[in-house]
Formats: C-alpha cells, sequence, structure tokens
C-alpha cells in the first residue's frame, strides 16, 4: 500500500524505529502502535530490522515499511547502517503532502532531518537518560561536542516525550518547555494476585535484560560470586540475548559459576518472576526499566543500580526497593547478602511497590501519548 493511497479521513502516523529487537522499548512499541491503529490512525511502522517474534505480535493493521540495504559497509555499528538506511527509506516513502506526522523512537537525530527536509511534523521518544548513556563512553571533551549537537539538532523536533522526571528535568533548561511532557512507559500490570506469602519462593537471584554493555551483566556475576561464598545454594539466572553472550559466558567459566549462574533466552518470563527471590538490575543507565515494574507486579523484592533515569523514580527513593551506586560490585554484593539475611523486611517494600502499580495503567499512559501527539496535527 502507497502512502498516498491511505484513508485520506484518517490521521497518518509513521512510526520510526530502525532496529527493532527485543526488548523494553520493543513492548512499547506493540502497545503503543496498537493503540493508535485502535484510534483510527493509519499506523506506518518504518524499520530496517525485526525480531520475528515482535514481528507476529504486531497489529495486522500496520503498515510495515522494511528498508533495504541502499548504503552498508562492513564497519562502524550495525545500527548506525540501520538508522541511515531507514532514515533514507522514510524519505523515498514518506509523502510532504498529508497530514503525516513522525513519531520516533530511536535515532531520533536521523529522522527529525528528514522530517524538516519532508516537511512533516516530528515527535520524539527519548528512551535513556542522554546524559548518562553519553558519559559512559566518552571523554569530557566527546561528551561535550556529542551532548551539544544532540541537543541542538533535538530543538528542530515538535514535541519531546520523555519517560522519565529526570531525563524531562535534564532537558527543561535546553528547549521550551512546551516541547516538552514526561509520560511513563505504557505497560499492561500483569498483577500476580496470589496470596500474599512471604516465603515462598525459589532459591535465585534473577535479572532480565539484553546482554549489553549497559546493562553490566558482568558486574552483577562478579557480585554474585561474593555472594555465593555466604549462600552456596543460591543461583543467578540471566533472562535475555545480546551481543556480550560470548563475554559473559566466559566470565561465568573463570569464576567457576557454571553450575550456578544461568543464562536463559525466553520471552515467556512471567514463570521467572514469580519465583524468584530478588530481582537485581545493574544497568549503568537507563530511562525508565520496564523490568522493574514488571517485578512489581509480582511483589519480588527489588534491588536496582541507582543509574540515570527511573529506579530511584520508580522505586520512590529506596521505599519500594534497594538502590545501589553504579559500577559497584562490591556494595552489590552486600546488599544482596542484606536483602537475603533480612527478607521479610524485604517483602514488606515489595508489597508497597504492588500496591503503588496504578501509576503506570497501561490505558492511562496511552492516552497521555495520545493527546500530546494529536495536538501536533
Amino acid at each position: 500500500m502507497n502512502i498516498n493511497q491511505s484513508n485520506q479521513n484518517k490521521k497518518i502516523i509513521y512510526f520510526f524505529m530502525p532496529t527493532i529487537e527485543a526488548g523494553g522499548i520493543e513492548k512499547n512499541l506493540l502497545i503503543l502502535t496498537d493503540f493508535f491503529c485502535r484510534k483510527n490512525f493509519t499506523v506506518f511502522l518504518f524499520y530496517s530490522r525485526i525480531n520475528k517474534i515482535i514481528e507476529k505480535k504486531l497489529n495486522r493493521q500496520i503498515i510495515k515499511k522494511q528498508s533495504k540495504n541502499f548504503i552498508f559497509f562492513n564497519y562502524l555499528n550495525k545500527r548506525i547502517w540501520d538508522s541511515l538506511n531507514c532514515s533514507i527509506n522514510l524519505y523515498l516513502s514518506a509523502s510532504s503532502n498529508n497530514s503525516g506526522l513522525v513519531f520516533s523512537l530511536q535515532s531520533s537525530i536521523f529522522s527529525i532531518i528528514v522530517s524538516k527536509l519532508k516537511k512533516l511534523k516530528i515527535v520524539i521518544r527519548i528512551a535513556n537518560h542522554p546524559s548518562s548513556s553519553l558519559s559512559f563512553f566518552n571523554n569530557s571533551l566527546f561528551y561535550q561536542i556529542k551532548i551539544n549537537i544532540k541537543t541542538l539538532i533535538y530543538k528542530f523536533s515538535d514535541g519531546i516525550i520523555c519517560n522519565s522526571n529526570d531525563s524531562k528535568k535534564f532537558f527543561v533548561s535546553k528547549f521550551y518547555k512546551k516541547k516538552l511532557i514526561s509520560i511513563y512507559n505504557p505497560l499492561p500490570l500483569r498483577k500476580n494476585k496470589k496470596k500474599y506469602i512471604s516465603y515462598k519462593k525459589n532459591n535465585f537471584l534473577l535479572t532480565v535484560a539484553r546482554l549489553e554493555n549497559q546493562k553490566n551483566i558482568i558486574g552483577l556475576i562478579n557480585a554474585f560470586k561474593i555472594v555465593s561464598k555466604n549462600f552456596d545454594k543460591i543461583k543467578l539466572i540471566i533472562v535475555g540475548c545480546g551481543s556480550e553472550k560470548e563475554i559473559i559466558l566466559n566470565r561465568i567459566n573463570e569464576l567457576k559459576l557454571k553450575n550456578s549462574v544461568k543464562i536463559i533466552n525466553s520471552f515467556n518470563v512471567d514463570k521467572f518472576y514469580i519465583n524468584a527471590k530478588i530481582f537485581i538490575l545493574n544497568s549503568l543507565w537507563e530511562g525508565l526499566p520496564n523490568v522493574l515494574i514488571e517485578a512489581m507486579g509480582f511483589k519480588v523484592p527489588i534491588i536496582s543500580s541507582n543509574c540515570l533515569s527511573g529506579p530511584a523514580e520508580l522505586l520512590r527513593n529506596g521505599k519500594y526497593g534497594y538502590l545501589t551506586p553504579v559500577q559497584n560490585d562490591e556494595k552489590l554484593a552486600k546488599r544482596i547478602i542484606y536483602v537475603l539475611s533480612n527478607y521479610r523486611k524485604a517483602k514488606e517494600r515489595s508489597l508497597l511497590a504492588y500496591r503503588a502499580l496504578d501509576r503506570f495503567d497501561n490505558l492511562k499512559q496511552c492516552e497521555k501519548y495520545y493527546k500530546f501527539i494529536y495536538s501536533f496535527y
């Protein structure tokens, strides 16, 4: 279906997400594309690569626009080529003569440039705290260059959606306030309604994450090694996949943890949440981690790095879980040992978190997205 042939009575929205894998942002993509279809929008999805399981879950009304490899060379990160090719596809496919709006969930610098060339409105969503994500991989000079370029180009967007208040605060001094809004990630609240029992949990720690540098799985394994010396029967289950799997497996072998640490690639994560003793997020940075909200729904005690942004906001600065310093394996280990030794107190916090889940109501968050985006048509 050509974009110009779409129903002229419907609003047109172009979702821009070059690399669709199997993480938290993909859950948001499924929910939001489905919601806008139900709101009688003509929904296009522009992408270069897509996870097959995610593709099967897409609403059938969505018009998929997968890009060709217009340009590709065997250097630079593959995600960069995904973004470039997806941008070219958007430029070639999107019409300048309709009321369409681009909604960018990734690579917003590219999508903003194309949108301005095509004279289309564009709203971007900030998935990770921009300051923190750049600071980990750049010296101070390159950090300043990159953050200034990013914020300069972001000013050309029509609207910016941050998924945490911390991210919004970062942008307040850099953009007109009328462009900014903070909206929590829309997630179905899969509350585990089984009777609250303090100790009926299996003896394993759980993390659910992409196996990438950002999630600092190596640091978690280092901390677990310390914990296992005090609790020799405890296990660690890592649910996820990613480019660092072999590095992580090598570290598991180096620390002789092969029998107590398992990596599982599964989309059926509920059974792990239900039975986990503690849920751990050890990220270097985040936006608003969906996995913490999911863990709250299963009343799992939570330990999270106090990274920018999201964890402190979700856990109400420790009222609903435990926060640890970023990249501090020893303090993480001490916190795990403390929670295992004082489990009743940890379960009390997890019950408070469970009772406060309504602030993430799926429909309410989707309606906020709709109202904000619709205001730019």
